[in-house]
């Protein structure tokens, strides 16, 4: 599993024609950005400390932009 920024479309890229080189993947390796694991985690998430893990990790990896 390789974990990427949603704005990092070099990987978004790379991971695609990575994952089609692949002789039988069979999902085994699977690319998923940062955002949509979080997002995946709270809808799933089981209870409060679990609640604080998910932000904590996406404060450290989710960079919000300011405008």
């Amino acid at each position: 599993m390789l974990f990427y920024p949603k704005d990092n479309g070099h990987f978004a890229e790379t991971n695609k024609k990575y994952c089609e080189m692949l002789a039988d993947n069979d999902k085994k390796f699977i690319s998923i950005t940062y955002e949509d694991f979080f997002e995946s985690c709270e809808k799933h998430c089981p209870n409060n400390d679990f609640k604080k893990w998910i932000d904590y990790l996406s404060e450290r990896y989710i960079i919000n932009h300011i405008n």
